[in-house]
C-alpha cells in the first residue's frame, strides 16, 4: 500500500532472484520498523495478535495459571517479555 516495493525493485539485483527477494523483504522490514509512521502500528498489531492468541489458548486451557514468556529476535537484538 505504501509503494515501497516498487522503490526497492529499482535497487535490487534482477539477475539473482533469491538475493533480490531477500534484500527487498529485509530492507522493507528495516525501513518500516524504523519509520515513525509505521513502527507503532507494527508493535500494536503484534501485541494485539499475541493477546488474541493468548486468550484463545486460555479459553482452551482454563486450568493454565502459569506465566508466559515471549522471546523474539528483530534487527539484531533479542528481547524477552514475561506476561
Amino acid at each position: 500500500a505504501s509503494g515501497i516495493d516498487n522503490h526497492l525493485l529499482l535497487l535490487a539485483l534482477p539477475s539473482i532472484i533469491k538475493l533480490q527477494t531477500f534484500i527487498n523483504t529485509t530492507l522493507s522490514d528495516i525501513l518500516f520498523y524504523t519509520s515513525l509512521v509505521y513502527c507503532q502500528k507494527i508493535i500494536s498489531r503484534c501485541i494485539n495478535e499475541m493477546n488474541r492468541l493468548y486468550n484463545i489458548f486460555l479459553q482452551r486451557n482454563p486450568s493454565f495459571n502459569r506465566q508466559v514468556s515471549v522471546i523474539g529476535h528483530s534487527l539484531g537484538k533479542i528481547e524477552k517479555k514475561t506476561i
